[in-house]
């Protein structure tokens, strides 16, 4: 049990190295382009923190396990909500645009929508995939129209001003954060069977939680750097792509 107890530390630690860098890396391009740091927080850093749902929905689907995909999925969108800016809100309060209100918040809660209808027969077949990713494609495609109009930055501080250190910094960042989820998972759901908690139980609650960790790092490091934007895109990006990405690829 002590070796589980240092991988989960370990996850934490990547975890939080991993937001550092993806923030750096993240909103200096931003500005190094033109760009508001939420467009990437919605696109690069979104997709990036998602990889350890991706991860888990794939080896699910694979092994047959999709009660634990869907959970998983369903328990980090929760926890990206309530918990990661529940936690922002304590430390710094959290800025939120016209555009979050108008597009993102409303696209966060048709993905969830979509989601729930194609469910609702008790089963997500793989037509109901095509339909979730064809949803994902869309939203992108707007995302890409609105690039010049609503993600138009200003020439605004460069949080790194080497371009080049940016580009290393987001793999960098994204390769902790995937590393720091995995060990949390791992490290967690060994303590939970360990102590005799059903494996249902550990999807909807530990794995979620453990998935939703890169998300609550990031949050929590921009808002001690009030640099809330970036962390604000990546949770409601980050929800549409579990909602319509992973569930649609696993599906």
């Amino acid at each position: 049990m002590t070796n589980e107890i240092l991988i989960l530390f370990a996850g934490l630690v990547a975890l939080y190295l991993g937001a550092e860098a993806l923030i750096r890396g993240g909103a200096g391009l931003a500005f190094a382009f033109g760009l508001k740091p939420i467009l990437i927080g919605l696109t690069v850093v979104a997709f990036g923190t998602s990889l350890p749902e991706f991860t888990v929905g794939i080896i699910s689907a694979v092994k047959d396990s999709t009660g634990l995909s869907i959970g998983n999925v369903i328990g980090s969108n929760i926890c990206n909500i309530l918990l990661i800016f529940g936690v922002m809100a304590l430390i710094r309060p959290i800025n939120i645009e016209e555009g979050n209100l108008r597009q993102d918040i409303p696209a966060v809660l048709a993905s969830g929508a979509m989601l729930w209808i194609l469910a609702a027969d008790g089963e997500i077949n793989f037509l109901d995939g095509l339909l979730l990713l064809l949803g994902f494609a869309i939203y992108l495609k707007l995302l890409w129209d609105l690039r010049k109009s609503r993600f138009a930055g200003e020439n605004g501080r460069k949080i790194v001003s080497n371009k080049l250190l940016n580009y290393l910094l987001i793999p960098i960042g994204l390769g902790l954060l995937i590393f720091g989820g995995w060990a949390c998972v791992f490290g967690g759901s060994a303590i939970a069977r360990y102590y005799s908690v059903p494996e249902s139980i550990i999807g909807l609650t530990v794995i979620a939680l453990g998935t939703s960790l890169p998300e609550l790092a990031i949050g929590v490091v921009a808002s001690i750097k009030n640099q809330s934007e970036l962390p604000v895109g990546n949770t409601l990006g980050s929800n549409i792509f579990n909602s319509l990405g992973v569930i649609g690829v696993a599906a």
